[in-house]
């Protein structure tokens, strides 16, 4: 989060005092970077995501059975998750 905080205010001073920072919308660009790093370090987030994969994969396998075993995904462990 610190690390989040820093590179919202560097893009912000980029955006206020560089022309190149106002035509790239660097403050957007850092909140969209920023808002996707800190959703990827919360394991919580992932192991859903894991699930959700596995769920996925399940149900093609089902449909496709000469395609079991294919694809593997590794197991989670939400209580360790966070």
């Amino acid at each position: 989060e610190a690390d989040a905080d820093i590179i919202g205010r560097l893009a912000h001073r980029a955006q206020a005092r560089t022309r190149v920072g106002r035509d790239l919308h660097i403050e957007s660009v850092a909140r969209g970077f920023t808002t996707t790093l800190l959703e990827e370090l919360d394991y919580r987030i992932e192991a859903r995501n894991t699930e959700m994969i596995r769920a996925t994969i399940e149900r093609i396998d089902d449909a496709e059975p000469a395609r079991r075993g294919f694809v593997t995904v590794p197991a989670a462990f939400p209580d360790a998750s966070s």
